[in-house]
């Protein structure tokens, strides 16, 4: 059997300082824990002929993409190209002229030569973002026959923050007062992260679990960044009645860099829970950590498996527990026999699961 030829194509993710939803994606793409799933949108104008027919056909699912911000800050000047993040396209939506694109989000990418990548983007793709004049042309959505020599696939966290350092001076995130990312989701004491399936962390009943958050302010003589006696802060909001924040859910940005993590306990429950955590940052130091103050990050899907096998089986016992009360007093009364007896039973094991699982009469 012949092996299927591996497909080294790139779709290319552009996103600028034009609108604010675009320069907060950015922040999303390098903030966001390994496997989860961004949302990007274009309009056919934007996207070379041809490839926004395969993006409506959905033919380019599985597809590994990567996202590149695009600094058009100074007009006729650059635009200067800062490799982000890569994934794999998992899903698209055609909206009329609009194609909306779903990816799973991977490793990071690392471009250590700025004027090296963007030589090697624009032979590639050669209607890349460019200035005519005063206007920013070009097409915001490429596929590439290979991923950029010039840009290197890392999970570590120091490429990381080099890439924080190279988006920190562009001047849609000069004002930026710092940067942090999702590690990902682990349970208390363990190395190896849970891997969320289909963008979806699936956690199990009655156990803790932790976000592991890392937060970095670059160095750079000329961005000013937070003095020792400021506080802005990162915020974890994970509401619902099946889990429980066990630390302060509230993180404080006091120093350039730091580690915390924000635990908590998931509950069981007799049907699948679904929730979010969301993610928000305080920029202004002179706001208090409330949500009001807050600006909106992401959200990360939680699924919360059911219990209904613990839950059955408990319900059986109380059942016959209540049964086996009713049975004594008709055995007293000589009045039991059985199929009396076992209706008894089956009735107190109907009234104890109907409980458990808090069934109600429609209306």
């Amino acid at each position: 059997m012949k092996s299927q030829p591996q497909d080294n194509r790139i779709l290319l993710l552009f996103s600028s300082g034009l609108r604010t939803r675009y320069v907060e994606d950015i922040p999303r793409a390098l903030g966001e824990p390994y496997g989860a799933h961004l949302r990007f949108r274009y309009r056919k104008k934007h996207i070379p002929d041809g490839l926004f027919q395969q993006l409506a056909d959905a033919s380019l699912k599985g597809t590994t993409t990567l996202v590149v911000y695009v600094d058009a800050t100074e007009k006729g000047k650059g635009p200067f190209f800062v490799p982000c993040r890569f994934g794999r396209l998992e899903t698209t939506l055609c909206l009329g002229d609009i194609v909306v694109l779903i990816f799973e989000l991977t490793d990071y990418a690392y471009g250590p030569n700025g004027p090296a990548f963007a030589s090697e983007l624009q032979v590639q793709a050669t209607d890349a973002p460019h200035w005519e004049g005063d206007t920013l042309k070009g097409t915001f959505c490429s596929l590439l026959g290979h991923a950029p020599q010039t840009c290197e696939r890392t999970v570590d966290i120091d490429k990381w923050q080099k890439i924080v350092a190279q988006i920190k001076e562009r001047g849609d995130f000069r004002d930026e007062p710092f940067f942090y990312k999702v590690d990902g989701l682990f349970r208390p004491g363990s190395g190896s992260p849970e891997h969320p399936q289909g963008g979806i962390y699936k956690l199990k009943a009655n156990v803790d679990y932790e976000f592991r958050i890392a937060h970095y302010i670059p160095e750079n003589v000329n961005v000013p960044t937070q003095t020792v006696k400021e506080r802005r802060w990162i915020m974890v909001e994970i509401p619902g009645e099946s889990t429980q924040v066990l630390t302060q859910s509230r993180v404080a940005i006091d120093s350039p860099y730091d580690w915390n993590r924000v635990r908590f306990r998931v509950e069981g429950r007799s049907r699948r829970q679904y929730q979010l955590a969301s993610f928000y940052r305080i920029r202004n130091p002179g706001l208090s950590a409330s949500i009001e103050n807050a600006l909106y990050d992401f959200d990360l899907p939680i699924e919360i498996s059911s219990e209904q096998l613990k839950t059955i089986l408990v319900s059986v016992g109380i059942g016959i527990l209540l049964g086996l009360q009713q049975i004594v007093t008709l055995y007293k009364s000589q009045q039991l026999d059985w199929t009396g007896g076992a209706l008894v039973v089956l009735v107190g094991i109907g009234a104890a699961t109907v409980a458990a699982f808090g069934l109600r009469r429609p209306g």
